[in-house]
């Protein structure tokens, strides 16, 4: 995962079973638990907030930091076509828990995706190339697997949509370094309506 050209950052596990930590105080949008905030802030969001009978604008065009390639888009729930290349992004368990989150308070919105890797990205399974789809219904031969669940509401934490798709496709590229990974993700709810596509780095030291 992206950081300080440092190792990763590992705490403790990150709760699958719903948006938000439950052990992490709502007012707190990205510390808590001693979590780090690998990409915190705000600077580069560009999204619109909900359109149906909204009177919440969207929010000002920015253009991404050419060094950060950790980033969130999509549609989830009333949040509608938003994109950040600044989000935070907190990896738990070796990397097994990955937790992306996009905020942009000026336009009243965040959107979260947060993926559970059936290995954690350490594993050496995970290799540069791979491009696989996995559905959560059919298990794999070799033990590799992603869930992924996706939130969003007015501001962090404060779930209005939380729903998970039934497929994820991940793809494993090479990262700023050499001991570093990138991982790129897409998903469509079978709505076909709601969609999360994503990108981060994680480092195999």
């Amino acid at each position: 995962m992206k950081h300080a050209k440092g190792a990763m950052f590992l705490t403790a596990a990150v709760c699958m079973a719903g948006c938000g930590d439950a052990d992490r105080p709502a007012a707190n949008a990205y510390g808590g638990s001693g979590r780090v905030a690998i990409n915190g802030g705000l600077a580069g969001t560009t999204a619109s907030a909900p359109p149906q009978g909204s009177a919440v604008p969207a929010a000002p065009a920015a253009t991404p930091s050419p060094s950060s390639s950790d980033s969130l888009a999509g549609n989830l729930g009333a949040v509608r076509g938003f994109a950040s290349a600044a989000v935070s992004v907190r990896a738990a368990r070796g990397g097994a828990s990955v937790r992306l989150d996009a905020t942009d308070p000026a336009a009243r919105w965040w959107a979260m995706a947060q993926l559970e890797f059936g290995r954690p990205l350490s594993d050496p399974a995970w290799t540069v190339g791979m491009v696989r789809t996995f559905d959560f219904e059919v298990p794999s031969a070799d033990g590799l697997s992603v869930r992924l669940v996706g939130c969003s509401g007015p501001r962090a934490d404060e779930t209005v949509f939380d729903a998970s798709p039934r497929q994820v496709t991940v793809r494993i590229y090479p990262g700023t370094t050499p001991d570093v990974r990138q991982v790129q993700f897409e998903a469509t709810w079978p709505d076909a309506v709601n969609s999360v596509r994503g990108t981060f780095e994680y480092s195999l030291r």
